[in-house]
């Protein structure tokens, strides 16, 4: 997974001889924080605000413009 700019990666697991999803409602979400990359400005639905406020919010006193409502005030 070196190189792979994706911060949201969805993982299931598949037989590796058959290349079939081995159960459909079984897989993993990894979030590589670090690698999201996107500005304030950039947003451009709730998903990426979570990630957004998560990745930011040791030093966030108060939420910007963008991200007032109501279930980001709760949040912070």
């Amino acid at each position: 997974m070196d190189g792979d700019p994706r911060y949201h990666k969805v993982v299931k697991l598949m037989d590796t001889q058959s290349h079939q999803i081995f159960f459909e409602k079984l897989c993993f979400v990894f979030l590589d924080i670090p690698d999201f990359t996107l500005e304030l400005d950039e947003l451009t639905n709730d998903f990426d605000r979570w990630i957004y406020v998560l990745k930011h919010m040791h030093h966030l006193q108060d939420l910007p413009d963008t991200l007032k409502t109501k279930i980001f005030e709760k949040s912070i």
